[in-house]
C-alpha cells in the first residue's frame, strides 16, 4: 500500500494527541507547546482539514503522519514506513526488504551499505583476527576481556581509517555498528554503518520478564561500563534517539525502573529532560543516576573509579529490588483475601440499605426488589413514552422518600412538572371516562384555565398538591448541550454536601450529554459516558439510570441487544438492559403507525439484560400518553 493511502487511514490530531496536548487556536487549527521538535511556543501548528502538520519556525519540513513520525518520532523512513503499516491496520506489518514506495537511503561517504548476514560475518572476522595492541584499547577504556568477547568488540577499517567497531546484536546477529574514532583528531567522532544509529540493548525494554533496573546511557561505551560493574545498561547511541527510546518504552511497557544516566554536559542534560518529560507522559517510573561532578559519562567513571562506580550501581540495583519488592506486596494485598472482611461488612451494611422499588410490582419482581447500586439503560423508538416512563418511576421513587436527581437534556423543568400533575389528574379523575383529567397541555396553557369548569379547576389543584408532597424530593437540572458526564458527577457531589442524601440519577437521554471529546465520534463520546456512569453508580452506589434512544431500523422489530449496538457499547457496559416496544413488534400483521394510533397503547417492557438477575420473558402495560400514565396490565 502506497504512503499516501496509509496516511488517510491515520488521524494525525488522534496520533499527536497520544503524546502530546493540543490547544485550539482557530477554525481548523491547533497547536502544539512546546514544540516537541524544538522545544519552543507557539509555532508547531496541526491542520485537521488536511491531516497535516507544519512549524512557522522552520524547525521541521512539515508533512503528514509519515513525516511526523520521522522528524517528531526519530524513526528512520523504513521504520516510519513499517509503523504507517501498523497505525493503518495493513496486514504488512513487517517487510523483509525495502518498499519500492519508501525512498532508500544514498550511501555518503559516512554510511557503508551492508546487509546484517555481513556485519555479522565482517565483525566476526575482525574480532578473530585483531592484535593484542587492538584489544589494548578497549583494555585501556576499562573494558574487561569478557566484555569485549561477549560484544565481539574489535578494530576495523571503515574507509576513513581505522576505528573502534561497536556492534549492536540482535537474535545472534550484527544488525548494525558504528565505528568510534581512536584519536581525538580523527573526524567524524563517529561513524554509522548504515543510516541512522541503532539502539544499544534494546533487548532489556523487550524483554517482558526483566525486572532488573535499565540504567539509560549515551553512548555505547557507557553502557559497556554499567556492565562492567553488574548492571544492565541500554545506549541511546545519539541523543537524537530519545524518541526512539521512548517509543519503545510505549509498546512494551518495561518492569524495571529507568535509571537516566547520560552525560554530563548541556547535550545531555537536554536529552535527560526529554526523556523525563516523555516517561511522565508514559506513566513510566525513572530516576537519575548519582553522577560525581568530575566526571562527564559512565565510561570517565569506569576509568576514574571503578570502585565508586561499582557501589553506585549495587545500591540502585539493592534499592530497585527492595522498591519493586514492596510494590508487589502491595499489590499482593489487592487480592480478595485481603478484603474478605471488607466484604462481610459490605453485606453488613446492605441489610439497611435495601432495593429501591421503581412503584411496579412485576418490574421490582423481575429485577429482584427493585434498582440497586449499578447502571440502567432504558431504551425505545421515538415517541413511545420512554420520558414518561422513568418520570413516572421517579415519581414513585420520590414517594418513598429517595432524593431523585433528574438530568432533562431535551424537555424544560416545567414540562416534566406538568407531565407528572397531568398524570395526577388522570389517577384522581372519578368520573368514568376521564373527562376531566389535563394534558400536558391542558396544564401549562393558562389561557383554558378561563374555561375550565370549577371541577376542572379543582382537580388541577388537587394533582398539584399531591405532586407537592413528592416535589421536594424531585431535581430537575436543565441542559442543552453543555451537561455531560463531569458535570453530573459535580452536579451529585453537591446534592450530597447540601442534603446529606445521595440521589438516583436520571439521564435523558444519553447520546445527547456533552460530548466527552469534541474529535471523537458519536459512538466513542457514548462509550465514555457509559463508562462514566458506570463509575458514578459504582463510587456514590446509587442506581444510574439512563434513557437511550434507538434507530429507525428498530421500529418494526423486536426489541433485542444488537438494538443498542450503534448507540455505543451499551449492552456491554450496562448493568441492566431494558427495551420498551410495543406489543407484538416483528410479527408479520405489526404496524407500528397503528400500534401508536391505540388508547391506551399496548406496550411491553423486556429484560434484555441483568447482570445479577432474571432476563427474558416480558412485563405488560397500557401506556394512556395523553396523560402521562403507564400501568401494569393485571396487577
Amino acid at each position: 500500500m502506497k504512503i499516501s493511502e496509509l496516511e488517510n487511514q491515520i488521524d494525525l490530531y488522534f496520533l499527536i494527541a497520544e503524546t502530546h496536548v493540543l490547544r485550539k487556536v482557530g477554525g481548523e487549527e491547533y497547536r502544539v507547546n512546546p514544540c516537541p521538535v524544538c522545544g519552543g511556543n507557539d509555532h508547531f501548528t496541526v491542520y485537521t482539514d488536511t491531516n497535516s502538520y507544519s512549524s512557522f519556525s522552520k524547525c521541521c519540513k512539515g508533512g503528514k503522519a509519515y513525516k511526523y513520525l520521522q522528524e517528531v518520532g526519530g524513526m528512520t523512513e523504513d521504520e516510519a514506513y513499517i509503523e504507517l503499516q501498523r497505525l493503518a491496520g495493513d496486514p504488512l506489518q513487517t517487510v523483509k526488504k525495502k518498499s519500492a514506495t519508501v525512498p532508500q537511503p544514498t550511501k555518503t561517504e559516512e554510511t557503508e551499505a551492508l546487509t546484517p548476514e555481513d556485519y555479522t560475518t565482517k565483525i566476526t572476522e575482525l574480532y578473530h583476527f585483531q592484535s593484542d595492541q587492538d584489544r589494548a584499547y578497549f583494555s585501556n577504556r576499562g573494558i574487561s576481556p569478557e566484555i569485549i568477547n561477549k560484544y565481539k568488540l574489535c578494530i576495523g577499517d571503515m574507509g576513513s581509517g581505522r576505528r573502534a567497531i561497536l556492534p549492536v546484536w540482535e537474535d545472534g546477529k550484527a544488525i548494525y555498528y558504528t565505528g568510534r574514532a581512536l584519536t581525538d583528531q580523527q573526524n567524524p567522532k563517529y561513524k554509522n554503518a548504515n543510516g541512522s544509529a541503532h539502539l544499544f540493548n534494546s533487548r532489556h525494554i523487550t524483554n517482558p520478564i526483566n525486572q532488573d533496573p535499565i540504567i539509560i546511557c549515551e553512548g555505547i561505551f557507557d553502557a559497556l561500563s554499567i556492565e562492567e560493574v553488574g548492571g544492565q545498561a541500554i545506549a541511546l547511541n545519539s541523543t537524537s534517539n530519545v524518541k526512539k527510546l521512548l517509543s519503545l518504552c510505549a509498546q512494551y511497557k518495561p518492569v524495571g525502573k529507568l535509571i537516566l544516566a547520560l552525560d554530563n554536559d548541556p547535550a545531555g542534560a537536554k536529552a535527560k529532560e526529554e526523556l523525563e518529560k516523555g516517561l511522565r507522559g508514559l506513566g513510566i517510573g525513572f530516576k537519575s543516576f548519582g553522577f560525581s561532578s568530575i566526571y562527564k559519562d559512565p565510561n570517565e567513571y569506569l576509568i576514574g573509579d571503578r570502585e565508586a562506580l561499582f557501589g553506585l550501581v549495587q545500591g540502585i540495583i539493592r534499592q530497585c529490588a527492595t522498591e519493586l519488592a514492596r510494590t508487589k506486596e502491595e499489590y499482593q494485598n489487592t487480592s480478595t483475601k485481603n478484603h474478605v472482611k471488607n466484604f462481610f461488612e459490605q453485606i453488613r451494611e446492605g441489610q439497611n440499605t435495601p432495593a429501591i422499588s421503581t412503584g411496579f410490582n412485576e418490574l421490582d419482581r423481575v429485577l429482584d426488589g427493585g434498582f440497586y447500586a449499578g447502571l440502567y439503560v432504558l431504551g425505545a423508538i421515538s415517541s413511545l413514552g420512554k420520558t414518561s416512563f422513568i418520570l413516572q418511576v421517579a415519581d414513585q421513587i420520590a414517594a418513598q422518600g429517595e432524593d431523585v436527581l433528574i438530568f432533562s437534556l431535551e424537555m424544560a423543568r416545567f414540562e416534566l412538572m406538568a407531565k407528572s400533575i397531568s398524570r395526577f389528574t388522570f389517577l384522581h379523575d372519578t368520573t368514568q371516562y376521564k373527562v376531566l383529567a389535563k394534558t400536558t397541555r391542558g396544564i401549562t396553557a393558562g389561557a383554558r384555565y378561563l374555561n375550565y369548569a370549577e371541577k376542572e379547576t379543582d382537580l388541577i389543584q388537587l394533582a398539584v398538591n399531591e405532586y407537592g408532597k413528592i416535589a421536594g424530593h424531585v431535581y430537575i437540572l436543565e441542559g442543552m448541550g453543555d451537561l455531560g458526564v463531569i458535570e453530573i458527577k459535580a452536579a451529585v457531589d453537591k446534592h450530597k454536601s447540601m442534603t446529606g442524601k445521595t440521589p438516583i440519577i436520571i439521564i435523558d437521554y444519553l447520546q445527547i450529554l456533552a460530548p466527552y471529546n469534541d474529535r471523537a465520534s458519536d459512538k466513542q463520546n457514548t462509550d465514555k459516558a457509559v463508562l462514566e456512569l458506570k463509575r458514578i453508580s459504582r463510587d456514590y452506589k446509587t442506581p444510574v439510570i439512563a434513557i437511550s434512544s434507538l434507530n429507525r431500523a428498530n421500529y418494526d422489530t423486536p426489541i433485542n441487544m444488537g438494538a443498542y449496538k450503534e448507540s455505543g457499547s451499551l449492552e456491554y457496559g450496562s448493568d441492566v438492559l431494558i427495551g420498551l416496544q410495543a406489543k407484538g413488534a416483528g410479527t408479520k400483521e405489526f404496524n407500528i403507525d397503528a400500534a401508536k394510533l391505540k388508547d391506551p397503547r399496548e406496550i411491553e417492557l423486556k429484560v434484555l439484560k441483568n447482570r445479577n438477575g432474571q432476563t427474558g420473558g416480558s412485563i405488560e402495560y397500557s401506556y394512556y400518553p395523553k396523560f402521562n400514565y403507564f400501568e401494569e396490565v393485571g396487577r
